[in-house]
């Protein structure tokens, strides 16, 4: 694999030298004539054309982004797998059934403005909270 310079490297890529300098920043290089920096062709161009060589972050090589998105993959299909067993309730049935709730439960209390609540009432207003899971586990089926 032939070897480069910064320099050759960036009138090869057409990108600025600071900014190859800073993307091969931590790569191993070989000393060149005149002091120059010579790094391996292949290894210095995925650097420089990988998407964490572009923003600055970490590289990243090809097997380490295969291993990631493995993950990513393995981590949608054991959601989309919960879901299929209804063992996830989606977002909007929750915030429905909690809305629900509490709709009822702040109407009971506004009509009893500046009444003394009764044993009754505290009680049918904790009865709305206790079914909660109830509404829940319905909507999951």
């Amino acid at each position: 694999m032939p070897f480069l310079s910064i320099s050759g490297l960036a009138s090869l890529t057409g990108k600025a030298r600071g900014t190859v300098g800073k993307a091969l920043d931590g790569l191993t290089s070989k000393p060149g004539p005149k002091g120059a920096k010579l790094f391996e062709s292949k290894a210095a161009l995925e650097k420089l054309y990988s998407a964490a060589g572009e923003s600055g972050g970490a590289f990243v090589t090809l097997a380490e982004a295969q291993r990631l998105l493995t993950i990513s993959r393995t981590e949608e299909i054991r959601l989309n797998m919960e879901i299929l067993r209804k063992e996830r309730i989606p977002l909007e049935d929750v915030l429905e059934i909690n809305e629900e709730v509490f709709l009822h439960v702040a109407g009971v209390l506004k009509s009893h403005a500046g009444k003394m609540l009764t044993e009754e009432l505290v009680n049918d207003i904790f009865a709305q909270f206790r079914r909660i899971g109830e509404k829940l586990e319905q909507a999951a089926l």
